[in-house]
């Protein structure tokens, strides 16, 4: 069995299928970008989701929850 080998080159990516064959893969810039974009904005899609939820809490309601049993709000 024999696992592919990825080497970067230049302006192409060379994936070493097998012993004596060599696949050349084109990239551009734009795909690099677009993926940096994307990560972005799922990592601001997973921040701010809870962030939000976060600010729709009604900070008193959470408090008089924490307090315990035998204690009264004054």
């Amino acid at each position: 069995m024999y696992l592919p080998t990825v080497i970067a080159g230049e302006d192409n990516l060379y994936v070493l299928v097998d012993k004596k064959q060599v696949a050349a893969v084109m990239l551009s810039g734009w795909m690099f970008a677009g993926a940096g974009i994307f990560a972005l904005l799922m990592a601001l899609v997973t921040v701010c989701q809870p962030a939000t939820k976060a600010t729709m809490v009604n900070p008193v309601k959470s408090l008089q929850a924490e307090l315990p049993a035998g204690i009264a709000p004054e």
